[in-house]
């Protein structure tokens, strides 16, 4: 008997083993590329969830913007009626909102206007708007320009109607509306 196996049988050996070694390749190449899968499916999963996040703070972001800005304007609560003649008109306010400077009015039918204060008017303050006309009106539109307590230049346009006994009714025509 030979203790050396013989070539035949060394062949096969080798054969088997190769095989063997390459199924073994073959079951670790199919696990490796399955979990490769399931990893980029969790990931793909985690970055569509981090977006879906990240588009919710956006937008709970820009409404805490939009609220800010609101609440940085001014209310103007007008006294409803007017003091001198029909043709200069003194309209007063208390700004019930965000605090104001830099203040101008412009009215197309007012031969001149003004606000005072006009470098600063704070919540609850008081301004009044004074307009000189070259005849009386039985109603006029004006525009109110300051800049919001976060430098926003804005404005507020406005028509006054002129009633009897000297009494104006003030109506906001148009809202806060940035300038620049």
């Amino acid at each position: 008997m030979n203790a050396f196996p013989s070539t035949d049988e060394v062949t096969t050996v080798a054969t088997v083993a190769g095989v063997f070694i390459a199924f073994l390749t073959f079951c670790v190449l199919v696990r490796y590329t399955n979990e490769t899968i399931k990893l980029r499916r969790a990931a793909e999963s985690q970055l569509k969830t981090a977006q879906d996040q990240l588009s919710v703070a956006e937008k709970a972001l820009q409404q805490a913007i939009k609220e800010r800005r609101l609440a940085s304007h001014p209310i103007f609560i007008w006294a409803g009626s007017a003091g001198g003649s029909s043709s200069a008109i003194n309209l007063s306010f208390t700004n019930r909102g965000g605090p104001i400077s830099s203040c101008y009015v412009n009215s197309p039918s007012a031969r001149s206007s003004a606000v005072i204060p006009r470098a600063f008017i704070g919540n609850g303050e008081l301004g009044t708007v004074e307009f000189h006309f070259n005849q009386p009106l039985d109603s006029f539109s004006f525009e109110l320009c300051f800049t919001s307590q976060h430098g926003e230049v804005a404005s507020q346009q406005f028509t006054a109607v002129c009633g009897q006994d000297d009494n104006i009714e003030v109506r906001l025509t148009r809202s806060t509306e940035t300038i620049g």
